[in-house]
């Protein structure tokens, strides 16, 4: 590596040659050699800055876990370190970061609890299993740089559909979490988001059960789907807008689902 790095210092062309051999004057000479010098070490210290940045990024992505197809990861925050789940996608490729998962109900996406805000901003649930990503995390992410986002869907037949759309922005906090951007649309789902771009993350509250009780559920405002909603196990049309659906899928409107996910990746020219 010393070896390397002295010949890289050493005048290479003709040019940096004539440079220094060209001068009359001895003292001219020197002060060329050590601009010279000098260039090709600045050359070399931001190579190795930029060197040691990506090997910092590749130590920081430490694997706690991977089952199932399922990879467990930490990962190097904007301001803070956290766990995500990590998934191929046979047909759009490899490491895509589940940022919501809903598969069986197992996990309460409508509250009574009066921490739901809360909730749904940090994130919760199970990573193997059914999990919000968390508004705050989604929106560091994707405002530092372009995301793709893929939604899987599987309906009671298990027929599967996807919508990608390739430029993913979540607002701030003070911006209500709005759905800033999404991109363009591919898939065989239908765009059942797009109206809600621009419209904020809302917390909604429904009526069910005993004594009146309110319960809680949150998604974009306006949008056509709602993946975030009471979890039903069986195959149903939806009496209201609290369910798990998405209505440009076949034109299926409110008829429930089994199964979705939600995955983010960095935007990959092809």
């Amino acid at each position: 590596m010393t070896h390397d790095i002295k010949e890289e210092l050493l005048p290479s062309s003709d040019s940096e040659m004539n440079e220094v051999n060209g001068s009359s004057d001895q003292k001219e000479d020197v002060q060329l050699v050590i601009n010279l010098l000098k260039r090709k070490l600045e050359d070399a210290d931001e190579e190795l800055k930029v060197k040691d940045r990506r090997i910092a990024e590749l130590e920081s992505l430490i694997k706690v876990k991977e089952e199932n197809g399922i990879q467990i990861v930490r990962l190097p925050g904007i301001d803070f370190d956290f766990d995500a789940a990590f998934e191929d996608i046979p047909s759009a490729g490899s490491e895509w970061m589940v940022i919501q998962r809903r598969i069986d109900g197992t996990v309460s996406f409508n509250t009574l609890d009066a921490m739901h805000e809360h909730w749904y901003k940090h994130g919760f649930g199970n990573l193997e299993a059914e999990f919000w990503f968390g508004c705050e995390k989604l929106h560091k992410l994707t405002t530092n740089r372009r995301h793709e986002l893929y939604i899987q869907l599987v309906d009671f037949q298990d027929a599967t559909a996807y919508a990608r759309y390739d430029n993913f922005v979540v607002g701030s906090e003070g911006e209500g979490y709005a759905l800033k951007s999404l991109g363009e649309y591919s898939g065989t789902a239908g765009d059942a988001m797009s109206r809600s771009v621009n419209k904020k993350f809302r917390h909604y509250d429904c009526y069910y059960g005993c004594y009146n009780r309110a319960f809680y559920w949150s998604w974009w405002a306006n949008s056509q789907c709602n993946l975030n909603g009471y979890y039903h196990s069986w195959e149903m049309n939806l009496t209201d807008t609290n369910g798990v659906w998405w209505s440009t899928w076949n034109n299926r409107g409110r008829l429930n689902l089994k199964s979705c996910k939600m995955f983010i990746r960095p935007y990959q020219t092809e």
